[in-house]
């Protein structure tokens, strides 16, 4: 079943590919179900997903059907001909892509002249949770797990070591297993880019294709998306100054941009 998510960035990402009849790309598609959605409700030619987590992120294999077909792949070595698709699109990724500046030009390599790609994303790296460690995750240690990413002190992730990370968790009574836990999505976790807000707006803006859309969705809340007062104390600025962070990049959570490829002359 698609989520509300999905459903609303699907129909956002159509205002601006107009899916129908056309061959599409989605990055990291995840469980497939916002493609299917797609291919279902807009009635592409054709829509093919890929990721490189379905096994292990998402517990399926490759599968297909009808108008649709969801495969192992990566975005930085993506195994299609050029000028493949019309379109592509891509819903909570880029944060975990590595090396942005190769897939967008993959993406570039892959799509027709005059092809869209439409991309959103969240959280980013520098954003008050980062981190993606989130209450949902623990629901069995916290009194309100569907309250987003207040496991950490806010930015916590930027300013903080393992060892004083590892401490506060202490501190808060959460378990071994659960401290583990963190501190090895946090330090250690390779499905997390930590590039901040102003290198991944910088490789969008670099990466040869026309910018049609470019929004920035702001937060000083843990709370996001819902609506809540400014977590950004003088004590967490005054740490924050000293991590070499861009100051301008932390209230960045997330990202949207749409791209076009030129016309080849």
């Amino acid at each position: 079943m698609v989520s509300e998510v999905n459903r609303h960035w699907s129909e956002e990402f159509q205002k601006t590919l107009s899916f129908e009849s056309k061959k599409v790309l989605e990055i990291g598609c995840g469980d497939g179900a916002m493609l299917k959605h797609i291919a279902s409700t807009f009635i592409p030619e054709r829509i093919i997903g890929i990721d490189n987590g379905l096994e292990s992120w998402h517990g399926i294999g490759e599968s297909s059907g009808g108008n649709w077909e969801i495969c192992d792949g990566d975005a930085e070595n993506l195994s299609f001909e050029d000028k493949s698709f019309d379109v592509a699109c891509s819903l909570g990724t880029f944060e975990h892509i590595n090396d942005v500046s190769k897939a967008l030009a993959e993406i570039k390599r892959v799509l027709k002249p005059f092809g869209k790609f439409h991309t959103a994303f969240s959280a980013i790296w520098t954003s008050v949770s980062g981190h993606h460690c989130s209450n949902h995750e623990f629901e069995l240690c916290l009194d309100e797990p569907d309250v987003f990413a207040a496991v950490l002190p806010p930015w916590s992730h930027l300013y903080m070591g393992k060892e004083e990370c590892e401490e506060y968790l202490s501190c808060q009574g959460f378990s071994k297993a659960v401290r583990d836990y963190i501190s090895e999505k946090v330090f250690n976790s390779k499905c997390i880019n930590r590039l901040s807000a102003s290198t991944l707006k910088q490789a969008f803006f670099d990466c040869g294709m026309i910018i049609r859309l470019y929004r920035e969705y702001i937060s000083l809340s843990r709370l996001w998306p819902k609506r809540g007062p400014s977590e950004l104390s003088d004590e967490i600025k005054e740490r924050i100054a000293g991590t070499g962070y861009n100051y301008s990049d932390i209230g960045i959570v997330s990202m949207e941009v749409c791209l076009e490829k030129y016309a080849e002359l």
